[in-house]
Protein backbone atom coordinates (compact mmCIF):
# COMPACT_ATOMS: atom_id res chain seq x y z
CA UNK A 1 0.00 0.00 0.00
CA UNK A 2 2.74 2.47 0.93
CA UNK A 3 4.45 1.95 -2.42
CA UNK A 4 1.19 2.46 -4.27
CA UNK A 5 0.58 5.88 -2.78
CA UNK A 6 4.21 6.91 -3.16
CA UNK A 7 3.90 6.01 -6.83
CA UNK A 8 0.62 7.93 -7.20
CA UNK A 9 2.16 11.01 -5.65
CA UNK A 10 5.35 10.74 -7.68
CA UNK A 11 3.39 10.52 -10.96
CA UNK A 12 1.18 13.35 -9.82
CA UNK A 13 4.14 15.60 -9.10
CA UNK A 14 5.68 14.85 -12.52
CA UNK A 15 2.41 15.79 -14.25
CA UNK A 16 1.89 18.93 -12.21
CA UNK A 17 5.20 20.72 -12.04
CA UNK A 18 3.57 23.94 -10.81
CA UNK A 19 2.22 22.81 -7.48
CA UNK A 20 3.04 22.93 -3.79
CA UNK A 21 1.24 22.81 -0.44
CA UNK A 22 -0.22 19.45 -1.41
CA UNK A 23 -2.61 17.63 0.91
CA UNK A 24 -2.94 13.87 0.56
CA UNK A 25 -5.85 12.15 2.32
CA UNK A 26 -5.99 8.37 2.41
CA UNK A 27 -8.96 6.37 3.60
CA UNK A 28 -7.73 2.86 4.21
CA UNK A 29 -9.80 -0.26 3.49
CA UNK A 30 -11.94 -1.09 6.53
CA UNK A 31 -12.92 -4.57 7.63
CA UNK A 32 -16.40 -5.47 8.85
CA UNK A 33 -17.22 -4.50 12.42
CA UNK A 34 -16.81 -8.00 13.79
CA UNK A 35 -13.26 -8.16 12.36
CA UNK A 36 -10.20 -6.03 12.87
CA UNK A 37 -9.94 -2.57 11.30
CA UNK A 38 -7.30 -2.91 8.59
CA UNK A 39 -6.47 0.78 8.95
CA UNK A 40 -5.19 0.32 12.48
CA UNK A 41 -2.53 -2.08 11.22
CA UNK A 42 -1.06 0.43 8.80
CA UNK A 43 -2.03 3.91 9.99
CA UNK A 44 1.33 4.91 11.48
CA UNK A 45 3.20 3.78 8.39
CA UNK A 46 0.87 5.72 6.11
CA UNK A 47 1.00 8.84 8.25
CA UNK A 48 4.78 9.05 7.97
CA UNK A 49 4.61 8.30 4.23
CA UNK A 50 2.09 11.07 3.58
CA UNK A 51 4.19 13.61 5.51
CA UNK A 52 7.25 12.57 3.52
CA UNK A 53 5.39 12.99 0.22
CA UNK A 54 3.94 16.38 1.16
CA UNK A 55 7.32 17.75 2.29
CA UNK A 56 9.03 16.59 -0.88
CA UNK A 57 6.39 18.07 -3.20
CA UNK A 58 6.26 21.35 -1.27
CA UNK A 59 10.04 21.63 -1.51
CA UNK A 60 10.46 21.13 -5.26
CA UNK A 61 7.17 22.30 -6.80
CA UNK A 62 6.80 25.89 -5.63
CA UNK A 63 6.95 28.06 -8.79
CA UNK A 64 6.59 31.75 -7.82
CA UNK A 65 8.24 33.03 -11.01
CA UNK A 66 5.72 31.27 -13.27
CA UNK A 67 2.72 32.37 -11.19
CA UNK A 68 3.93 35.98 -11.02
CA UNK A 69 4.62 36.04 -14.76
CA UNK A 70 1.05 34.89 -15.45
CA UNK A 71 -0.29 37.65 -13.15
CA UNK A 72 1.78 40.29 -14.94
CA UNK A 73 0.73 39.06 -18.39
CA UNK A 74 -2.95 39.20 -17.43
CA UNK A 75 -2.54 42.74 -16.09
CA UNK A 76 -0.92 43.92 -19.33
CA UNK A 77 -3.53 42.16 -21.49
CA UNK A 78 -6.20 44.25 -19.77
CA UNK A 79 -4.74 47.40 -21.36
CA UNK A 80 -4.89 46.29 -25.00
CA UNK A 81 -8.65 46.97 -25.45
CA UNK A 82 -8.16 50.64 -24.52
CA UNK A 83 -5.40 51.44 -27.01
CA UNK A 84 -7.56 52.98 -29.75
CA UNK A 85 -9.90 55.03 -27.56
CA UNK A 86 -8.25 58.20 -28.89
CA UNK A 87 -9.87 57.43 -32.26
CA UNK A 88 -13.33 56.84 -30.79
CA UNK A 89 -13.56 60.00 -28.73
CA UNK A 90 -16.64 61.38 -30.52
CA UNK A 91 -18.20 58.12 -31.68
CA UNK A 92 -20.55 55.48 -30.58
CA UNK A 93 -18.78 52.27 -31.51
CA UNK A 94 -18.95 48.54 -31.12
CA UNK A 95 -16.12 46.14 -31.84
CA UNK A 96 -15.13 42.56 -31.18
CA UNK A 97 -11.79 40.79 -31.37
CA UNK A 98 -9.06 39.03 -29.47
CA UNK A 99 -5.89 39.96 -27.57
CA UNK A 100 -2.98 38.24 -25.86
CA UNK A 101 0.20 39.07 -23.97
CA UNK A 102 3.36 37.14 -23.16
CA UNK A 103 5.45 38.03 -20.11
CA UNK A 104 8.91 36.59 -20.45
CA UNK A 105 12.49 36.86 -19.26
CA UNK A 106 13.71 37.00 -22.87
CA UNK A 107 12.35 37.51 -26.38
CA UNK A 108 14.81 34.99 -27.80
CA UNK A 109 12.41 32.31 -29.09
CA UNK A 110 15.14 29.69 -29.50
CA UNK A 111 16.27 30.17 -25.92
CA UNK A 112 12.70 29.86 -24.61
CA UNK A 113 12.17 26.66 -26.59
CA UNK A 114 15.42 25.19 -25.25
CA UNK A 115 14.55 26.12 -21.66
CA UNK A 116 11.07 24.62 -21.92
CA UNK A 117 12.51 21.43 -23.42
CA UNK A 118 15.01 21.14 -20.56
CA UNK A 119 12.51 22.17 -17.87
CA UNK A 120 12.33 19.83 -14.88
CA UNK A 121 10.61 19.68 -11.50
CA UNK A 122 13.13 21.79 -9.61
CA UNK A 123 13.21 24.63 -12.19
CA UNK A 124 11.29 27.87 -12.13
CA UNK A 125 11.04 30.24 -15.06
CA UNK A 126 9.82 33.82 -15.49
CA UNK A 127 7.35 33.01 -18.27
CA UNK A 128 3.58 33.39 -18.47
CA UNK A 129 0.74 34.55 -20.69
CA UNK A 130 -2.69 36.14 -20.74
CA UNK A 131 -5.38 35.97 -23.41
CA UNK A 132 -8.89 37.24 -24.17
CA UNK A 133 -10.23 34.74 -26.66
CA UNK A 134 -13.38 36.74 -27.47
CA UNK A 135 -13.71 40.36 -26.46
CA UNK A 136 -16.45 42.99 -26.94
CA UNK A 137 -15.81 46.74 -26.70
CA UNK A 138 -18.25 49.65 -26.53
CA UNK A 139 -17.58 53.41 -26.60
CA UNK A 140 -19.98 56.31 -26.27
CA UNK A 141 -19.48 60.09 -25.90
CA UNK A 142 -20.39 61.80 -22.64
CA UNK A 143 -19.94 65.38 -23.85
CA UNK A 144 -22.95 66.56 -21.89
CA UNK A 145 -21.05 65.73 -18.73
CA UNK A 146 -17.48 66.51 -19.80
CA UNK A 147 -16.54 68.16 -23.08
CA UNK A 148 -14.54 66.03 -25.57
CA UNK A 149 -14.86 62.98 -23.31
CA UNK A 150 -15.98 59.43 -23.94
CA UNK A 151 -16.66 56.37 -21.81
CA UNK A 152 -15.84 52.80 -22.74
CA UNK A 153 -16.68 49.31 -21.62
CA UNK A 154 -14.85 46.07 -22.44
CA UNK A 155 -16.06 42.56 -21.70
CA UNK A 156 -14.44 39.20 -22.41
CA UNK A 157 -15.72 35.75 -21.58
CA UNK A 158 -14.78 32.30 -22.73
CA UNK A 159 -15.26 28.70 -21.63
CA UNK A 160 -13.25 26.36 -23.81
CA UNK A 161 -12.92 22.59 -23.51
CA UNK A 162 -10.88 20.45 -25.86
CA UNK A 163 -10.31 16.85 -24.94
CA UNK A 164 -8.87 16.87 -21.41
CA UNK A 165 -7.94 20.59 -21.47
CA UNK A 166 -10.09 23.54 -20.36
CA UNK A 167 -9.82 27.33 -20.17
CA UNK A 168 -12.11 29.86 -18.46
CA UNK A 169 -11.72 33.62 -18.78
CA UNK A 170 -13.90 36.46 -17.52
CA UNK A 171 -12.92 40.10 -17.89
CA UNK A 172 -14.69 43.42 -17.42
CA UNK A 173 -13.25 46.90 -17.79
CA UNK A 174 -14.61 50.43 -17.76
CA UNK A 175 -13.07 53.87 -18.03
CA UNK A 176 -13.17 57.32 -19.52
CA UNK A 177 -10.95 59.21 -21.96
CA UNK A 178 -10.60 62.93 -22.68
CA UNK A 179 -9.13 64.91 -25.56
CA UNK A 180 -7.13 67.82 -24.11
CA UNK A 181 -6.34 69.84 -27.24
CA UNK A 182 -8.21 70.50 -30.46
CA UNK A 183 -7.43 68.37 -33.49
CA UNK A 184 -4.88 70.07 -35.73
CA UNK A 185 -6.06 70.46 -39.38
CA UNK A 186 -9.14 68.38 -38.55
CA UNK A 187 -10.67 68.53 -42.03
CA UNK A 188 -7.45 68.15 -43.98
CA UNK A 189 -5.95 65.06 -45.59
CA UNK A 190 -3.53 64.84 -42.68
CA UNK A 191 -4.71 65.65 -39.16
CA UNK A 192 -3.21 65.31 -35.70
CA UNK A 193 -4.72 64.72 -32.28
CA UNK A 194 -2.02 66.03 -29.90
CA UNK A 195 -2.96 64.62 -26.48
CA UNK A 196 -5.61 62.18 -25.30
CA UNK A 197 -5.68 60.95 -21.70
CA UNK A 198 -7.59 58.05 -20.21
CA UNK A 199 -8.00 55.98 -17.08
CA UNK A 200 -9.61 52.60 -16.56
CA UNK A 201 -10.33 49.85 -14.06
CA UNK A 202 -10.62 46.13 -14.73
CA UNK A 203 -11.26 42.75 -13.14
CA UNK A 204 -9.70 39.62 -14.65
CA UNK A 205 -10.40 35.97 -13.84
CA UNK A 206 -8.55 33.13 -15.55
CA UNK A 207 -8.51 29.40 -14.96
CA UNK A 208 -6.63 26.99 -17.19
CA UNK A 209 -5.98 23.32 -16.57
CA UNK A 210 -6.24 19.73 -17.66
CA UNK A 211 -7.74 16.45 -16.51
CA UNK A 212 -4.98 13.88 -16.63
CA UNK A 213 -5.60 10.15 -16.41
CA UNK A 214 -2.87 8.14 -14.74
CA UNK A 215 -2.45 4.54 -15.79
CA UNK A 216 -3.94 1.94 -13.49
CA UNK A 217 -1.80 1.16 -10.46
CA UNK A 218 -2.17 -2.18 -8.68
CA UNK A 219 -0.43 -3.63 -5.63
CA UNK A 220 -0.64 -7.24 -4.39
CA UNK A 221 -1.01 -7.54 -0.61
CA UNK A 222 -1.89 -9.95 2.17
CA UNK A 223 -4.06 -9.39 5.24
CA UNK A 224 -5.05 -11.67 8.10
CA UNK A 225 -8.59 -10.53 8.96
CA UNK A 226 -8.69 -12.04 12.48
CA UNK A 227 -5.07 -11.59 13.49
CA UNK A 228 -3.95 -14.79 15.22
CA UNK A 229 -7.39 -16.38 14.87
CA UNK A 230 -8.44 -19.40 12.85
CA UNK A 231 -9.05 -17.58 9.54
CA UNK A 232 -6.20 -17.93 7.04
CA UNK A 233 -4.38 -14.93 5.60
CA UNK A 234 -6.02 -13.58 2.46
CA UNK A 235 -4.25 -12.54 -0.74
CA UNK A 236 -5.76 -9.54 -2.51
CA UNK A 237 -4.99 -6.73 -4.95
CA UNK A 238 -5.65 -3.01 -4.50
CA UNK A 239 -6.20 -1.04 -7.71
CA UNK A 240 -6.83 2.61 -8.50
CA UNK A 241 -7.21 4.70 -11.67
CA UNK A 242 -6.72 8.29 -10.46
CA UNK A 243 -7.73 11.28 -12.60
CA UNK A 244 -5.81 14.44 -11.68
CA UNK A 245 -7.16 17.96 -12.25
CA UNK A 246 -4.22 20.40 -12.50
CA UNK A 247 -4.19 24.05 -13.50
CA UNK A 248 -3.51 27.70 -12.70
CA UNK A 249 -6.14 30.14 -11.41
CA UNK A 250 -5.74 33.95 -11.44
CA UNK A 251 -7.75 36.90 -10.15
CA UNK A 252 -6.26 40.29 -11.01
CA UNK A 253 -7.66 43.81 -10.47
CA UNK A 254 -6.04 46.73 -12.31
CA UNK A 255 -6.20 50.53 -12.38
CA UNK A 256 -4.38 52.32 -15.19
CA UNK A 257 -3.89 55.67 -16.85
CA UNK A 258 -2.23 56.59 -20.12
CA UNK A 259 -1.68 59.38 -22.63
CA UNK A 260 -1.61 59.03 -26.39
CA UNK A 261 -1.38 60.92 -29.66
CA UNK A 262 -2.58 60.03 -33.15
CA UNK A 263 -2.04 60.94 -36.78
CA UNK A 264 -4.78 60.50 -39.40
CA UNK A 265 -3.89 60.09 -43.08
CA UNK A 266 -6.50 60.64 -45.82
CA UNK A 267 -9.27 60.13 -43.24
CA UNK A 268 -8.86 56.37 -43.49
CA UNK A 269 -5.55 55.33 -41.88
CA UNK A 270 -4.82 56.19 -38.27
CA UNK A 271 -1.47 55.76 -36.55
CA UNK A 272 -1.41 56.15 -32.77
CA UNK A 273 1.15 55.84 -29.98
CA UNK A 274 0.93 56.17 -26.22
CA UNK A 275 2.31 55.19 -22.85
CA UNK A 276 1.00 54.61 -19.36
CA UNK A 277 1.17 52.84 -16.03
CA UNK A 278 -0.99 49.99 -14.78
CA UNK A 279 -1.38 49.31 -11.04
CA UNK A 280 -2.13 45.69 -10.17
CA UNK A 281 -3.56 43.74 -7.27
CA UNK A 282 -4.51 40.10 -7.02
CA UNK A 283 -2.97 36.66 -7.19
CA UNK A 284 -2.20 33.65 -9.34
CA UNK A 285 -1.79 30.18 -7.92
CA UNK A 286 -1.52 26.63 -9.15
CA UNK A 287 -3.96 24.01 -7.91
CA UNK A 288 -4.29 20.24 -8.01
CA UNK A 289 -7.24 17.98 -7.20
CA UNK A 290 -7.66 14.24 -7.48
CA UNK A 291 -10.00 11.69 -5.94
CA UNK A 292 -10.40 8.02 -6.64
CA UNK A 293 -11.85 5.08 -4.79
CA UNK A 294 -9.69 2.02 -4.26
CA UNK A 295 -10.82 -1.18 -5.88
CA UNK A 296 -10.25 -4.39 -3.96
CA UNK A 297 -9.85 -7.49 -6.10
CA UNK A 298 -10.13 -11.11 -4.90
CA UNK A 299 -12.18 -12.70 -2.10
CA UNK A 300 -11.10 -10.34 0.68
CA UNK A 301 -13.92 -8.08 -0.49
CA UNK A 302 -16.26 -10.20 1.62
CA UNK A 303 -14.53 -8.92 4.76
CA UNK A 304 -14.65 -5.23 3.85
CA UNK A 305 -17.22 -2.61 4.78
CA UNK A 306 -15.31 0.16 2.92
CA UNK A 307 -12.72 -0.33 0.19
CA UNK A 308 -11.04 3.04 0.90
CA UNK A 309 -10.01 5.98 -1.27
CA UNK A 310 -7.19 8.39 -2.04
CA UNK A 311 -7.50 12.14 -2.61
CA UNK A 312 -4.84 14.74 -3.42
CA UNK A 313 -5.53 18.47 -3.29
CA UNK A 314 -3.73 21.73 -2.73
CA UNK A 315 -2.36 24.90 -4.23
CA UNK A 316 0.87 26.83 -4.53
CA UNK A 317 1.53 30.03 -2.66
CA UNK A 318 -0.50 32.94 -4.01
CA UNK A 319 1.84 35.09 -6.12
CA UNK A 320 0.98 38.73 -6.73
CA UNK A 321 1.71 40.68 -9.91
CA UNK A 322 4.21 43.54 -9.90
CA UNK A 323 2.43 46.49 -8.31
CA UNK A 324 3.23 48.99 -11.08
CA UNK A 325 3.98 48.05 -14.69
CA UNK A 326 4.94 50.72 -17.25
CA UNK A 327 3.89 50.14 -20.84
CA UNK A 328 3.98 51.76 -24.26
CA UNK A 329 1.64 51.00 -27.09
CA UNK A 330 0.94 51.82 -30.67
CA UNK A 331 -1.20 50.65 -33.49
CA UNK A 332 -2.71 51.10 -36.89
CA UNK A 333 -6.41 51.46 -37.58
CA UNK A 334 -8.02 51.40 -41.00
CA UNK A 335 -11.38 53.08 -41.48
CA UNK A 336 -13.72 52.02 -44.30
CA UNK A 337 -16.79 54.26 -44.02
CA UNK A 338 -18.27 53.21 -40.66
CA UNK A 339 -16.30 49.94 -40.41
CA UNK A 340 -12.84 49.88 -38.83
CA UNK A 341 -10.03 47.36 -38.33
CA UNK A 342 -7.68 47.99 -35.40
CA UNK A 343 -4.30 46.29 -34.88
CA UNK A 344 -2.70 47.34 -31.57
CA UNK A 345 0.68 46.37 -30.10
CA UNK A 346 1.77 46.78 -26.48
CA UNK A 347 5.20 46.54 -24.88
CA UNK A 348 6.35 46.71 -21.27
CA UNK A 349 9.96 47.38 -20.39
CA UNK A 350 9.51 44.70 -17.75
CA UNK A 351 9.50 42.10 -20.58
CA UNK A 352 5.88 42.03 -21.65
CA UNK A 353 4.70 41.97 -25.25
CA UNK A 354 1.07 41.95 -26.39
CA UNK A 355 -1.06 42.32 -29.50
CA UNK A 356 -4.69 42.40 -30.53
CA UNK A 357 -7.00 42.35 -33.54
CA UNK A 358 -10.40 44.08 -33.57
CA UNK A 359 -13.14 44.60 -36.13
CA UNK A 360 -15.87 47.12 -35.40
CA UNK A 361 -18.38 49.70 -36.53
CA UNK A 362 -18.72 53.35 -35.48
CA UNK A 363 -21.57 55.81 -35.91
Amino acid sequence: MKKMFLLISFLTCILSTLFSDISIDITLPTLNEELYNFGSLESEEFESSVIEIEDEINEILNKPLISKAISNAIALTSQIPTTNQILRNRDYSFSFGTSATAYTYTFDIDRIEDDITDFNQEDDINLGGGVHVIELNLTFPINKILNETNAFLSIAASHLIKDEYYFDNYFIQSGIGKQFYSIVNENGLVSWTPVFGQCNFSYNYNKAGALIDIDQISIDMEVDPDGSGILPAQQFTIQTDPEVDVGVKSEIVTAAFSFSSSLCLFKSAHLYIGSGLVFNWGKSYAYIDAYEELEIVESVQDYLSDSGSVSISGQAGKDNPILVLPFVYGGLQFQFSSIFLNIPLLYSSDHGLGAGLYLGVSF
